[in-house]
């Protein structure tokens, strides 16, 4: 799917996924064309689910 195509598909229903680092700084984890889709569509505000830094072992994927 090209990027185009994804970013129209985002459904803003879900919120973003995001870590809050140690220094304070936000990274988003999932949610990027969501994120895009809201900022086209001129979107001011989007929900954000954020985990403490602490937190990213209980949903690491370990092989």
């Amino acid at each position: 799917m090209s990027g185009r195509l994804s970013c129209a598909a985002a459904d803003l229903r879900y919120p973003l996924d995001a870590v809050r680092r140690p220094d304070g700084r936000i990274t988003i984890l999932d949610g990027v064309h969501r994120l895009l889709r809201a900022h086209l569509c001129g979107l001011g505000v989007v929900r954000v689910r954020v985990l403490a830094w602490d937190d990213l072992d209980e949903i690491c994927v370990r092989s």
